[in-house]
C-alpha cells in the first residue's frame, strides 16, 4: 500500500511540473492551475491574529488557541473560493479570490469594505505591501496596483504568463518571479511602474524570491534549478536540484535552505551556491521552511513537519494526518501548519520541540 501510494504522489507531481514547464500553455490551462491552487489554505499572521482564506470564505482566528473571530462571508457561499493568503494593511484585510476579485475586509469585524472586480484571472499569491499601495499578482499575467480604498493605481502587464509569486521589495525596487522564465525588477511609485531590468532564467517560477542579507535574489525553477541574482539582474550561480523547486527558500546566514519535489533538502552557500549539506526525506518538500533558533522546519508532503539543524542533522519531526502543501509560518513561539484533506484545517506546534499546541478542526 505504501508503494502504491508513493507512485501515485510521484505521477501526481510529475504530470503537475510537465504542464507546468509548458509554459506558453499555463495560461490556458485550468486543469494546471486547478490541480496547484485548490490544493490549501492560505493564511497570514498579524499581531496576535491568524487570517485564513480556504474555501469559500475568509476567516480570522485568535493567535492564542485558534477561536474564530469573525467568517466572510458569514455563511460561506459555493459561488466564491478562495485560496491566496491576505495581506493586511490600514484596517483591512486584503484578499484575492479564486474568481477574478480583491476583497477588503474589516480586520475587526470581517465586513465588506470594498471590492474590485476587474481583473480578468484568479488571484493565487498574496499581495505585497509597498509604501500606500497593495500589489497584487494575477494568473492573468498583470500586476495590479490597489490603493486602500480600492481604486486600482496602475497595471503592469509586461509578463506573458501567470503570476503566481508573491513580489518582494528591498526598499528601492520590487522583484517580480513569473511563469515567462522571467524575472523583473520594477521601480513604483503610487503614479506609475518603471521596469529597470528583466531576466531569463530558463525555467517557470511558481513562488516568490528570497532576498539575502547581502541583497542577491535566490529563486527556485520548475526546470530543477535554483538561481542567484543580483540586484542589478545579472545571474551570478546556478545549482542544479533533483526535484522541481516549488517554494521561497530560507536565506540565514549565508545559507540558502529549500526543498524539491524530489524529497531532498539542501544548504547552499549564499555567496557562491556551493553545497553544504543535504537531507533525504520521505515525501516532496512542497512548501517554504520556517526558520527555527538553530535549524530550519519543512513540510513534507504526507509525512509532517521535519526540524533539520543548521548543520543538516533532523531533529524533531512532528506526524500530521493530511498533507502538507504550504509553506510553514512562524509566529513568534507558534509553528502554523496548514493542512489539506486531513482532520484539521491548520496545526499548530512548538518550534523548540514540535510539539502541538492546538489546532483548527476541518469542516
Amino acid at each position: 500500500m505504501m508503494i502504491m501510494k508513493t507512485k501515485q504522489r510521484t505521477i501526481r507531481w510529475t504530470l503537475l511540473v510537465l504542464m507546468l514547464a509548458a509554459s506558453m500553455l499555463l495560461s490556458a490551462c485550468s486543469s494546471a492551475s486547478r490541480i496547484a491552487a485548490s490544493s490549501w489554505p492560505g493564511f497570514t499572521v498579524d499581531g496576535e491574529t491568524v487570517y485564513v482564506s480556504y474555501g469559500q470564505a475568509v476567516r480570522a482566528l485568535k493567535l492564542e488557541n485558534g477561536n474564530q473571530i469573525w467568517q466572510y462571508p458569514v455563511e460561506e457561499d459555493r459561488a466564491l473560493t478562495f485560496y491566496a493568503p491576505p495581506v493586511v494593511k490600514d484596517g483591512g484585510v486584503i484578499v484575492g479570490d479564486y474568481q477574478n476579485s480583491i476583497y477588503s475586509l474589516g480586520t475587526g469585524n470581517g465586513n465588506l469594505q470594498w471590492k474590485y472586480s476587474e481583473a480578468e484571472k484568479r488571484f493565487i499569491a498574496p499581495g505585497l505591501l509597498v509604501d500606500d499601495l497593495i500589489l497584487m499578482p494575477s494568473a492573468d499575467s498583470m500586476l495590479y496596483a490597489m490603493t486602500s480604498e480600492g481604486t486600482l493605481a496602475w497595471k503592469f502587464d509586461q509578463s506573458s504568463e501567470a503570476l503566481w509569486a508573491q513580489p518582494v521589495y528591498d526598499g528601492e525596487k520590487v522583484y517580480l518571479a513569473s511563469m515567462d522564465h522571467s524575472m523583473y525588477a520594477l521601480e513604483v511609485s503610487a503614479e506609475n511602474v518603471r521596469q529597470v531590468w528583466s531576466v531569463d532564467l530558463g525555467g517557470a517560477m511558481v513562488a516568490s524570491p528570497a532576498l539575502g542579507e547581502n541583497g542577491n535574489l535566490y529563486v527556485g525553477t520548475m526546470t530543477q534549478e535554483l538561481v542567484s541574482v543580483s540586484p542589478s539582474g545579472k545571474v551570478l550561480w546556478r545549482f542544479e536540484t533533483q526535484g522541481a523547486v516549488w517554494a521561497s527558500p530560507v536565506v540565514h546566514e549565508g545559507l540558502v535552505m529549500f526543498g524539491d519535489l524530489s524529497g531532498t533538502i539542501y544548504a547552499l552557500n549564499a555567496n557562491n551556491g556551493n553545497i553544504e549539506w543535504t537531507v533525504t526525506v520521505d515525501g516532496p518538500v512542497i512548501g517554504s521552511g520556517a526558520l527555527l533558533e538553530d535549524g530550519v522546519a519543512f513540510g513534507i508532503e504526507e509525512a509532517g513537519v521535519q526540524a533539520v539543524s543548521f548543520n543538516g542533522v533532523k531533529q524533531w519531526s512532528h506526524p500530521v494526518d493530511g498533507e502538507l502543501q504550504a509553506g510553514l509560518v512562524r509566529a513568534g513561539d507558534f509553528i502554523l501548519v496548514a493542512v489539506t484533506n486531513g482532520d484539521d484545517l491548520m496545526v499548530v506546534l512548538d518550534p523548540a520541540n514540535g510539539t502541538e499546541r492546538w489546532s483548527v478542526p476541518s469542516k
